[in-house]
């Protein structure tokens, strides 16, 4: 195979459509992958304009947990991608070593807030699963694999029908049944992957891929050891049968992990390690090493099934019926209501969080047979009773890291009821601004672990419990520039891997470098970008010396040494090729006299 522009190292992986491969871009001198759509399907153009799709799709999505792509192209009829290559393997490979919960919420995490961005641009993935799910090598999940993604118009609502198409491991039950799909299709796939990563098994398995999708279907959702019960509210959002009952966006799960993380924190000091695979036992072990089917496509022949038999089966599909009724929470907190927010709290017992008129009733019911003094005397207790046991219920729920939710069962509904009723509150106050710190250290835990986002929405939620708080207000000042200086030595990286060192203008390595510098000028990273690109001036003047292109070569210093005036190999080039080319300039000098 000869593409040109990349020399073909070796085959890394093949799917059902196509291969990958390791290849050096000649231009640039870098690795990428290269992936080839297989010559058999060459021939339907539906599978060549889907193969280039993915290219243009993923090339729209600019996200830093979904994978780079550099180029898409066809060379004498090979269809190609050109992406990022990435050498920290695949989460199938992390799942076998073993991966902790507190991980593999970061993962989920990422993905949630990448297919978030891919959904709110009209991009459902329809195919998320762990052999889709690529690392960096500093550990940086990445989206992959867009082979039948599904852009959606703006009128549809994010929702689509069509064939059924996906992995059936990783399958929503209305993906399954051919139903209109949104990104709620995979938010599913990724409660499956959840699962995986915290046991070491696929929920939903089966000797056939039929007994799987009946799985999806009628199966309760499973409960995670006790250990990780802490979890199981998260996984019965995901792995709700009804999209209805799933988190409403990937958005809403993210959210819903930052406060998960936040009540869970107790659980971070003695978490268990990891097991590997290979020691969970048996099970674990056959759901791991069952190799994972590609991408499927009903009705294609890729199953092997006629096409009668696939249109029957469809319509069983669709009209078999899900669990009825809605989602309620087990013994274990293994499902909650499709819409928490919604939920209103029944009356406690002893009316102390029930209607602020409670007490005022109370009072009332007694006026008819007690003294002004005394019916006042009661008002009064009844109200400092109520206040008290707020107080008590905020103190209770700060205790257990319910911060801000459940709605009506958190520390700040409690203490802002207590402040509504005594807008003097001490205890109270004292009680917001505990949460408010609460929230700051968890941002700063946040920060430590390199996780800006989490750490920007939990300084916001500080903030939205605190307005005033100086100290939040910095920090998400510092998150920011963090975030921004984060974004702009990417951005540099991808500039000097390109060579565009000081060209064009606000697009290259020099610009965002010193953009960094100006925000924290003793920012390492940003140092030696710098001093990389000196390296490359150097390097390229170097070559234009050596075949006695003087003038070039001095552009190349003048350029180097803009970006790092005291470098001394420049400085020593500098001289050089003053020197080489004196000669050359005199006799130009020369010429002039005498014309």
């Amino acid at each position: 195979m000869n593409i040109p522009g990349y020399r073909i190292e070796r085959r890394i992986g093949k799917g059902g459509m196509a291969s990958v491969y390791l290849a050096i871009q000649e231009s640039l001198d870098r690795p990428v992958a290269l992936k080839v759509l297989d010559a058999s399907f060459l021939e339907d153009p539906q599978f060549s304009e889907r193969f280039l799709d993915e290219g243009r799709i993923i090339a729209s999505l600019n996200h830093r947990n979904i994978i780079t792509i550099h180029d898409i192209g066809i060379v004498d009829s090979a269809h190609y991608i050109s992406m990022e290559y990435v050498e920290g393997g695949d989460l199938v490979r992390h799942i076998a070593e073993g991966v902790d919960w507190e991980h593999a919420l970061d993962i989920v995490e990422a993905m949630g807030e990448c297919l978030h961005f891919g959904h709110e641009a009209g991009v459902v993935h329809r195919d998320v699963k762990p052999a889709n799910i690529l690392f960096r090598t500093d550990g940086t999940p990445l989206l992959t694999d867009f082979g039948i993604a599904k852009r959606l118009r703006a009128t549809s609502d994010l929702t689509v029908a069509g064939s059924v198409l996906g992995t059936p491991s990783y399958l929503s039950p209305e993906q399954a049944q051919g139903k209109p799909i949104d990104g709620r299709a995979d938010i599913y796939a990724l409660g499956v992957i959840l699962y995986e990563m915290l046991v070491g098994e696929r929920p939903y398995d089966a000797d056939t891929d039929i007994a799987i999708i009946f799985r999806h279907l009628q199966d309760p959702i499973p409960k995670l050891p006790r250990d990780l019960k802490h979890l199981q509210p998260l996984l019965g959002r995901m792995l709700a049968k009804r999209p209805k009952d799933r988190f409403r966006n990937a958005a809403a799960m993210v959210d819903f992990i930052c406060d998960l993380r936040s009540r869970s924190a107790p659980h971070t000091m003695t978490r268990p390690m990891a097991i590997p695979v290979s020691a969970r036992g048996p099970g674990a072990e056959r759901g791991a090493r069952r190799r994972l089917p590609p991408a499927r496509l009903w009705g294609a022949g890729i199953w092997g099934l006629s096409v009668l038999a696939l249109a029957a089966l469809s319509f069983r599909l669709a009209l078999w019926p899900l669990p009825n009724g809605p989602s309620t929470d087990s013994a274990d907190g293994s499902v909650v209501s499709a819409e928490p927010e919604a939920a209103v709290s029944p009356p406690a017992s002893d009316g102390s969080a029930a209607s602020p008129d409670e007490p005022t009733r109370a009072a009332a019911a007694t006026s008819r047979s007690v003294s002004k003094p005394a019916r006042q005397r009661s008002w009064r207790e009844q109200r400092e009773k109520a206040i008290q046991s707020l107080l008590a219920r905020g103190d209770a729920a700060l205790e257990a890291e319910r911060l801000t939710v459940p709605e009506h069962d958190n520390a700040y509904d409690h203490y802002r009821e207590a402040l509504r009723r005594d807008p003097d509150n001490a205890h109270a106050e004292r009680g917001l601004r505990a949460i408010a710190r609460r929230y700051e250290i968890l941002a700063e835990q946040q920060i430590a672990r390199g996780n800006l986002g989490a750490a920007r929405r939990y300084a916001e939620r500080g903030i939205d419990v605190q307005p005033l708080s100086q100290d939040l207000i910095r920090l998400r000042a510092e998150i920011d520039k963090q975030i921004e200086i984060r974004k702009l030595l990417r951005l540099a990286k991808e500039a000097l891997a390109d060579y565009r060192l000081t060209t064009p203008a606000t697009r290259n390595a020099y610009f965002y470098y010193r953009r960094v510098l100006q925000m924290d000028p003793n920012n390492q990273r940003a140092s030696d970008g710098m001093e990389a690109i000196a390296r490359r001036y150097a390097a390229l003047a170097e070559g234009e010396l050596a075949q006695y292109r003087y003038p070039k070569a001095q552009r190349y210093i003048r350029l180097g040494l803009k970006v790092q005036p005291n470098n001394k190999r420049l400085l020593a080039l500098k001289e050089e090729a003053q020197l080489k080319n004196a000669p050359k300039q005199i006799l130009k000098d020369l010429k002039g006299l005498f014309e």
